[in-house]
């Protein structure tokens, strides 16, 4: 079948069975499993972990099953609504792998079983479990041919006390069996907006412009793709949810400090803008001139088109800063990798009062490989330090330059720790407060 050479480095993990051994432990003749780092024009990569022998294998694989059921098992079985009828649902239940899916759940799946069905959006979010949802049972449990991608096998139909909105074909829910705990998501994960009233994007709750997109008349980032933009009216400032998103790298800031150009992540285009009346730009989560963004720096337009039909009128541009700082969002350093320029740190969202009244800290709700080099500024409170001075567990704020082809984006500048956050906006208050123009876009 063919020979293959694998490069493993000093951060290469080996296991057997469920413990992780050393390199001396692998012999000629054991039967390997691997995951490999991406390829690159700089790196050939290498195998992050190593497996050794069947049996490691196995128990791997139900490790991670028995895992990802539980993951399930929290959240309820999603499905596609296929039929609502008086008040009884048909859904046909989804998973990647038929096999696994009928041995995990097979048994639960059953005429007579207590549910309970809740409202899910197509991110297979939920809003609030113990409230969202109607109670039932299982009416009917079908065998269908898996055929299609995704498709488990499985489709019941289930009762409900009362047929609310977001039960209609076409749309997606999830269906807990009696017996299953009902509790509330986790916050980042679950649609409901309790305790996050601070944040100002709708990325980790509800956002009316996915959800509800027939109360928009113009088309938004999020839906209405048959419906025209929203065309700027003079003397009113535009509604919500209504500007088109790009992101892109300062390239030069005019003398009249309310226009500039930008490069496009990604294709690279130059594009010249404008700022509209009572636009916004944000410095270091503070309202400043133009002019203050420095060039290279990549940021966040909110556009509206021009005369012409293009893309030119902005009423925000922001930095990277600015965005994960009015957000309470911070990076979380979870390994360095500074000989091959890289850090990798997790996205954590803040502490938030739960139902209770008591503080929590909510799961990460994502996790990214930031790229330095050597002109990568670091700061801790007010003072320049290096870049080994970052140490895992550290709380980052970011500045990056554009992604475009062959060029991937880079840490600008890093400012260490929620106490140098605080002070850099401070100083940026400070600095801008004589000579601000703009008002904040809402």
């Amino acid at each position: 079948m063919g020979k293959k050479e694998l490069i493993v480095a000093q951060e290469t993990r080996y296991w057997k069975g469920d413990k992780q051994v050393k390199a001396e432990n692998l012999k000629p003749g054991d039967e390997l499993l691997y995951n490999l780092t991406g390829k690159s024009a700089d790196s050939q990569g290498w195998c992050m972990d190593i497996w050794i022998g069947v049996d490691t294998h196995q128990l791997t694989k139900d490790n991670q099953q028995n895992k990802f059921n539980a993951f399930i098992k929290h959240r309820g079985l999603p499905g596609w609504i296929e039929k609502t009828e008086s008040k009884n649902v048909t859904l046909t239940l989804f998973s990647g792998d038929t096999a696994a899916y009928k041995k995990a759940w097979a048994d639960d799946l059953v005429k007579g079983k207590e549910t309970k069905l809740l409202v899910t959006n197509d991110e297979l979010r939920t809003w609030n479990p113990p409230v969202d949802g109607e109670r039932g049972a299982i009416l009917d449990v079908q065998k269908v041919p898996a055929e299609c991608y995704g498709c488990s096998g499985f489709r019941i139909t289930v009762s409900v006390s009362d047929m609310l909105e977001g039960f209609r074909k076409g749309r997606v829910a999830r269906v807990l069996i009696g017996g299953w705990p009902v509790k509330d998501q986790f916050y980042g994960e679950s649609l409901m907006g309790y305790g996050f009233g601070r944040m100002q994007n709708q990325e980790l709750v509800e956002n009316p412009a996915k959800e509800y997109p027939e109360q928009y008349p113009f088309r938004t980032e999020f839906g209405n793709e048959h419906l025209s933009w929203y065309q700027l009216k003079p003397g009113q400032p535009p509604p919500p949810a209504s500007e088109h998103v790009v992101y892109g790298e300062v390239t030069k800031v005019n003398e009249d400090k309310h226009s500039g150009q930008f490069r496009t992540d990604r294709t690279g285009d130059s594009v010249g803008f404008n700022l509209i009346e009572n636009a916004s730009v944000r410095h270091l989560n503070s309202d400043a001139p133009l002019s203050d963004i420095p060039v290279g720096t990549r940021c966040r337009f909110h556009l509206y088109k021009d005369e012409k039909g293009n893309f030119t009128k902005a009423s925000l541009v922001s930095d990277e800063f600015s965005y994960l700082a009015s957000n309470f969002i911070t990076w979380r350093v979870s390994n360095l990798k500074l000989n091959d320029r890289k850090l990798y740190a997790e996205r954590q969202i803040p502490l938030v009062k739960d139902y209770n009244g008591d503080m929590q800290r909510p799961p990460d709700v994502g996790r990214t490989e930031l790229r330095v080099t050597n002109d990568t500024r670091v700061w801790r409170g007010d003072k320049p330090v290096k870049l080994s001075d970052i140490a895992v567990g550290d709380a980052l704020l970011i500045n990056l330059s554009g992604e475009l082809p062959g060029k991937p984006s880079r840490c600008t500048d890093i400012w260490i720790g929620e106490d140098t956050h605080k002070l850099v906006t401070e100083q940026e208050n400070a600095k801008n407060k004589p000579k601000r123009k703009v008002t904040k876009a809402k």
